[in-house]
């Protein structure tokens, strides 16, 4: 399936389709590939005779149809876009005049349909995917891996004349996550508060908006250290992120699961590449976190602490509304309680 760089290709050799579908999790490669396709094909000044734009929410055949078929003001083609239409969720009565207008589209239009806020979900078994599959270019705008997120940090730094090095720039994607829009606005906070040429540690976490993961990471390295201070400061920090009790404790359970699995790693010999795998993390550096931590804390103390997630998670579900933050306090003060008493169960 085409992704970013495809398109980006089909844009600067002038290759461009009657018929294209936009998805992938990746939301700022697809915004930033949608106005590389405005610009290719809709003059500056010509938007309001030769770009025009449905939601999917009031989509009409008969009103999609006449603007495809409009002929262009000034250029070649017009530029039609419609957000957040399920086409998989057509009636069946409608599907074959929808499949005949997408096989049918006049070379004057290039069609766009772009899915954000809803999933695309492809079915074999439509006849709407089977016009897809035969007149459109479905491309997907899949999460960067490591080693391209890296290059585009250091990139946009360099454009404001800093310079980051790459273990700091694996902490910013793991601290502010990975999602490209996101990170684009921390790496302009950066740059403005940044006063040398070279991004500091202390800058980028003074400035940055931690994702959720990576606070439970660091209530979990306080709590590791045996450091309640620290530790109680993190946890007001995400109660005042207003997630849920249950996301807050999913978030510090899932650290936790991954202190075990790091734990067993070291008493087994294994890499963190290896504990990478039994995660799930996309990149080495979560897990070698991990392995740093779990080198502070004994297996039976890991054991102890999922016990504890475990009996909190059962609290959750039968405290009042008032008292449910406190199971997040009481899980803390047993974390540390585990730490004096490692030999002991919960």
């Amino acid at each position: 399936m085409p992704g970013y760089a495809d398109m980006i290709r089909e844009i600067k050799e002038n290759r461009l389709g009657k018929l294209y579908l936009f998805h992938g999790e990746e939301a700022y490669l697809r915004a930033h590939c949608l106005e590389k396709l405005q610009k290719a094909l809709v003059p500056e000044g010509a938007e309001g005779f030769n770009l025009h734009r449905f939601s999917g929410k009031s989509v009409i055949l008969g009103e999609l149809a006449d603007a495809v078929e409009s002929v262009p003001f000034l250029c070649e083609r017009r530029l039609v876009i419609v957000d957040d239409f399920d086409l998989m969720g057509i009636p069946a009565a409608e599907r074959d005049g929808w499949a005949a207008f997408l096989g049918g589209l006049p070379d004057t239009c290039c069609l766009v349909f772009l899915y954000d806020t809803i999933p695309y979900k492809p079915d074999g078994r439509s006849k709407i995917q089977a016009a897809l599959n035969k007149n459109a270019c479905i491309v997907e705008f899949k999460e960067q891996e490591d080693f391209q997120l890296i290059s585009w940090v250091e990139r946009h730094l360099r454009a404001h004349g800093k310079e980051i090095d790459r273990p700091l720039c694996e902490h910013l994607i793991f601290r502010c996550g990975r999602g490209m829009t996101a990170l684009y606005g921390e790496i302009q906070k950066i740059a403005a508060y940044n006063e040398g040429p070279r991004v500091t540690r202390e800058a980028v976490d003074e400035v940055t908006e931690p994702v959720l993961e990576a606070v439970s990471f660091d209530l979990s390295d306080a709590i590791a250290d045996g450091n309640i201070k620290k530790a109680a400061h993190i946890l007001q920090t995400l109660q005042w992120m207003r997630e849920p009790p249950e996301t807050l404790l999913g978030a510090v359970g899932k650290t936790l699961r991954g202190l075990y699995v790091a734990r067993l790693a070291i008493e087994r010999g294994k890499t963190a590449r290896e504990v990478m795998t039994v995660c799930g993390y996309r990149s080495p550096y979560p897990a070698e976190k991990l392995m740093r931590s779990a080198r502070k804390r004994p297996l039976a103390w890991c054991k102890n602490a999922l016990l504890a997630c475990r009996e909190a998670d059962g609290m959750l579900k039968g405290e009042m509304e008032t008292e449910r933050e406190r199971v997040m306090e009481w899980l803390l003060a047993v974390l540390f309680l585990c730490g004096k008493k490692e030999n002991e169960t919960v």
